[in-house]
């Protein structure tokens, strides 16, 4: 039976492997060694953030469509192309618009 929590769980197992894969995809892309990979779920860091952009400190939205600017993403401090590694030390919650403003060629 497929209780709240049990959905909860998922979904965070989930979102934790999406992000490993995205690094891992990021860093080969950007040329660099793979850092330090840790169990970032990206729920927790969320909740961690109090669901508050570290950037702007405006509020983040979690029924914000994941494709537009102001949908709640992780932004690494120390970016993966400049070996920034996966931990959760190293990533705040942030709105879209700010992880695509510091990406070359994205503005």
């Amino acid at each position: 039976m497929r209780t709240p929590a049990r959905e909860r769980l998922s979904a965070s197992r989930k979102a934790v492997t999406a992000a490993v894969a995205a690094y891992r995809k990021s860093a080969e892309k950007a040329g660099v060694e793979e850092g330090e990979i840790g169990p970032v779920c990206p729920p927790e860091v969320f909740e961690r953030d109090g669901w508050a952009c570290r950037i702007c400190s405006e509020p983040l939205n979690p029924e914000a469509n994941p494709r537009t600017r102001e949908a709640p993403v992780l932004h690494y401090l120390v970016p993966i192309a400049a070996g920034g590694d996966h931990l959760e030390d190293n990533v705040v919650a942030a709105h879209r618009r700010y992880a695509r403003a510091s990406k070359p060629g994205k503005r």
